[in-house]
């Protein structure tokens, strides 16, 4: 009789907390009105609460262009309590919005970087530091920059800027190649502008 009031209980808790789960799940999805009429969720991520700015969800969308359908437009907006408080629109090139969340800020509350990548033989895009902050985002950086000339990532509180610098003679020719040395250079948002740490 206990083995079986046990086993009723255990069934029941996983039954229970799969259909919380299943709720969580639902709840989680960003409804349509995050993203334009026509376009398509391709990403999203809510920034947690912390450090006095509260929680902001980062939707990227694609939508087809009316003149050209085969030809996708991507964005990337921000909400926060039910309010957009960011919008970006990729260029029309671009073929893809990728983002990485982590604090270059030091205020605890996740920040993003953006890239619009736009292809072509060397990879190239643009890069966007956004400093998140209570409804309001501030845009610290910009650089376009190609894949095979360097790249910028969130790494441990820091943006990590690793640019090629020196192009190997034997290889001065070729458009997408070589560099001998690459700098990396963390930086971090102090307030006022990014400084080297």
């Amino acid at each position: 009789m206990l083995a079986a009031l046990l086993t009723a209980a255990v069934v029941g808790a996983l039954i229970l907390g799969r259909a919380a789960q299943r709720t969580v799940e639902k709840k989680a999805k960003p409804s349509r009105s995050l993203f334009p009429a026509g376009g398509k969720l391709v990403a999203s991520r809510t920034l947690p609460a912390s450090g006095g700015i509260p929680a902001q969800k980062v939707v990227v969308w694609a939508r087809a262009l009316r003149d050209d359908p085969e030809v996708s437009r991507y964005g990337l907006d921000i909400w926060e309590a039910g309010r957009r408080i960011y919008a970006h629109r990729a260029p029309v090139n671009a073929e893809a919005v990728i983002f990485e969340s982590g604090d270059f800020t030091g205020d605890t509350h996740d920040d993003l970087l953006v890239f619009d990548y736009v292809d072509g033989s060397g990879g190239c895009g643009t890069y966007r530091a956004l400093a998140t902050q209570k409804a309001r985002i501030r845009q610290v950086d910009v650089r376009l920059l190609c894949l095979d000339e360097g790249s910028i990532h969130l790494h441990r509180h820091a943006l990590v800027f690793r640019i090629g610098l020196v192009k190997d003679r034997t290889t001065a020719n070729d458009i997408h190649c070589c560099f001998l040395f690459l700098r990396t250079t963390l930086k971090r948002w102090d307030g006022r502008r990014l400084v080297i740490i």
